[in-house]
């Protein structure tokens, strides 16, 4: 008697957790032979793809799952397949498919402005010149630009960049870079609301010494590093509505943090001109007649829509001047 597919598909994970790569893609392959719509299966032979080095076709497989299901485009290995694949066009091609309908998966976003450099790079065409360091905001509003090259650090807040030394050179900045910080949006939503209360200062108060601490940082790692030119990259406001995220858990109304990160804004730009720091602002084009993220310009949450870069560049080109060959 066939025994459960559930039963089968644990099967199939012991033998890979075991290394057993090869014996678990064919497991999977017999398992999907009988269960052809069992999507738990799929991911999991894209997976043993993966590992046995079949990239073509865990890419397919991944592609095949995240059209279906999102959670296919949150796979490290389906990350790490597709920016491995020999031919990049192919990965272009399968995330441009992918993308659009789900404009918030930063990882791939940030796996699609990879290509693009690859891309570049193949065709003799200059890219990379400004190096973007940042958040999650950093990955859609930058990664789609080829003459970014986005540093990806997770959920950092500008607190905490404030608060430790800015290795450029750990992040393989080369003297006499451009250079962008895309800090703060975590900092609004989350904290400084909260530091503002606890401490008994403004709000003002409490954005004036996260500010002015940050640029501090930041100065001694553009000395150290020999930057030719720096920027601060404005923090975009919330949207009107903000979906529950235990992680980073919204603190405030929407109108409160609207207008935290405007005050937030206007300390870091103050403390910016003095040290010769640009200020990037392309607010402008992202938000609605209440001083809100636009949600028909946004990725459904708090970022903007990555399709959407154009004031990004507009803005870039202004500060940095036109990227070299254009």
């Amino acid at each position: 008697m066939d025994s459960a597919p559930s039963v089968r598909l644990e099967a199939a994970k012991q033998l890979m957790a075991l290394g057993r790569f090869e014996h678990a893609a064919a497991a999977l392959r017999a398992l999907l032979g009988d269960h052809p719509s069992f999507l738990q299966a799929r991911y999991e032979l894209a997976i043993a793809c993966y590992r046995i080095g079949a990239l073509d076709e865990a890419v397919e497989r991944f592609a095949t799952v995240a059209a279906v299901n999102e959670i296919g485009l949150r796979s490290h290995e389906f990350y790490d397949a597709i920016l491995a694949l020999p031919d990049h066009r192919k990965g272009l091609e399968i995330l441009g498919t992918l993308l659009p309908r789900l404009p918030g998966a930063t990882k791939m976003i940030e796996a699609y402005g990879r290509l693009l450099h690859k891309e570049a790079a193949a065709a003799g065409t200059p890219h990379g010149d400004i190096e973007v360091i940042g958040d999650s905001h950093a990955v859609p509003a930058f990664s789609p630009l080829v003459r970014c090259r986005v540093h990806f650090v997770g959920p950092r807040t500008l607190h905490y960049m404030s608060l430790r030394p800015i290795d450029l050179a750990g992040f393989g900045i080369a003297p006499d870079a451009k250079l962008v910080m895309v800090f703060g949006e975590i900092d609004c939503r989350s904290h400084m609301i909260a530091m503002a209360q606890r401490s008994g200062q403004s709000q003002r108060a409490v954005a004036r010494r996260v500010a002015s601490r940050f640029v501090r940082t930041l100065a001694r790692a553009i000395e150290r590093g020999a930057v030719q030119r720096a920027a601060i990259c404005a923090i975009l406001p919330p949207p009107p509505s903000y979906p529950d995220n235990p992680m980073f858990p919204a603190i405030g109304s929407a109108a409160e943090r609207r207008d935290m990160a405007q005050i937030l804004n206007d300390e870091l730009a103050a403390a910016a001109a003095p040290a010769d720091i640009g200020f990037l602002d392309f607010r402008a084009a992202y938000v609605d007649a209440d001083g809100f993220l636009d949600p028909a310009r946004s990725d459904g949450t708090v970022h903007i829509d990555f399709r959407l870069s154009g004031p990004v560049e507009a803005c870039l080109n202004e500060l940095f001047g036109p990227p070299p060959g254009g």
